[in-house]
């Protein structure tokens, strides 16, 4: 089973560098010359149901032409096919192209991202279909992070401190997580104390960080911010040896953007130090939906615990390029040994599953796992994602795949 979710995997990455190559010869078309394309984006992703698949192979004629037939649940076969909307727009420089769809105003549950094709107008649009025979319908796990959605409007790929969402009015009121690394990743905000029991246990859940005069520099810099933005206000903040994290609120629309607020904290920071602080830029999350606001509180706040797991079982977050799953060689964070356990059971789930029959699956999963099954998912459906986080819970063996490996300082989200 292990096996069939490895090949399920690579079967899904070839699907997306084949739509890659198909995007890559859309961009030489004379026909799009001058224009920018934005990320792909797929029924079944953000707010665009599968619902409008047969519309889309319609519209493609894609029965006929590729082979390609819907499920009961719009599920395509062959599985690993893909269809997708490409949006064409101006340049950046060029007047900006108006959507049909919702504006920036609070709009919840999008991040940012590809834009979705419901907001676009008809003439900005571009379809690309292809099919991979290899292998459901391309998952949201295949779609890169740059390509998610923000109200209508795309954000492309930026290097990871300068993201921002272009389309975004960053003057306007909103909730933001902020992050800044300090020049050279050196530790200079602090040192990490993880306390010791009595017994000589050492408790990384209270570990805290002591700032170094730099650090209580910055974390002055940062409570000044209200005092010099009127309209503004500081909610949460977290420094780290090496970088720092705040929760910034613009309560009211302010005539100079975040950036600007930031940089001038930014600029404090160094200029009381004494020598260049932070690396250029910062990274931003907009809060977009409900709770996202106590899942940044949390982030926050728990990043010295996280840190202290790191460096107590440094081999648990070390990435292992080359580890021998069956015949296929992966790259691996975690525990390597829960692969050889002798009963690995895969976790798989579609999204339509009814609400009984996932319960019922849960249980068994979990029971099986209690008895020393390590479980195997892609966390892509909903129902896969629900029985990952209840084994997390219970500390119970998982191992997740993800199709692209590990990029340079990636790190387990969330609970992980």
């Amino acid at each position: 089973m292990a096996d069939a979710a490895l090949l399920q995997a690579a079967a899904g990455e070839l699907a997306d560098a084949l739509c890659e190559d198909v995007v890559a010869a859309l961009a030489r078309d004379p026909a799009v010359a001058g224009c920018a394309l934005r990320h792909r984006f797929s029924p079944g992703y953000g707010d665009l149901p599968l619902s409008v698949q047969p519309a889309f192979l319609a519209a493609l004629d894609a029965t006929r032409r590729l082979g390609i037939t819907l499920t009961s649940s719009f599920l395509m076969v062959p599985t690993k096919s893909v269809t997708a909307f490409v949006g064409v727009a101006p340049r950046p420089g060029d007047p900006p192209v108006k959507y049909a769809g919702p504006q920036h105003e609070n709009g919840p549950g999008r991040q940012r991202g590809a834009a979705s094709p419901a907001s676009q107008s008809p003439a900005d649009r571009a379809v690309a279909g292809h099919t991979c025979p290899a292998s459901g319908e391309a998952s949201p796990a295949s779609q890169s992070p740059a390509a998610r959605v923000v109200a209508g409007h795309t954000c492309p790929a930026r290097p990871r401190m300068h993201q921002r969402c272009l389309d975004w009015d960053y003057r306007s009121r909103c909730i933001y997580l902020v992050t800044f690394v300090t020049r050279g990743r050196r530790p200079v905000l602090g040192e990490l104390e993880i306390p010791v029991s009595p017994d000589g246990t050492q408790l990384p859940e209270f570990a805290r960080v002591e700032p170094s005069e730099a650090g209580r520099i910055v974390e002055d810099c940062w409570a000044q911010i209200p005092a010099r933005w009127p309209g503004v206000s500081i909610l949460e903040h977290q420094l780290m040896p090496d970088h720092f994290h705040g929760v910034i609120f613009v309560r009211e629309p302010q005539e100079k953007p975040l950036g600007q607020i930031l940089r001038g904290f930014a600029a404090g920071c160094t200029s009381r130090a004494g020598f260049p602080v932070w690396q250029p830029g910062f990274h931003d999350s907009i809060l977009f939906r409900d709770g996202q606001f106590e899942n940044m509180r949390r982030y926050v706040a728990e990043n010295p615990r996280r840190l202290a797991l790191r460096r107590l079982h440094p081999d648990l977050f070390r990435a292992i390029r080359d580890l021998r799953v069956g015949e296929t060689d992966c790259a691996a964070l975690g525990n390597p040994f829960l692969v050889e356990r002798p009963e690995l059971l895969q976790v798989q789930c579609s999204r339509s599953i009814a609400p009984e029959e996932l319960a019922a699956r849960k249980a068994e999963w979990l029971a099986a796992a209690r008895q020393g099954a390590v479980l195997v998912s892609l966390c892509i459906s909903p129902g896969e994602k629900e029985v990952a986080r209840a084994a997390l819970t219970e500390g119970l063996p998982l191992v997740v795949l993800l199709e692209n490996g590990f990029a340079p300082g990636w790190k387990p989200p969330g609970a992980w």
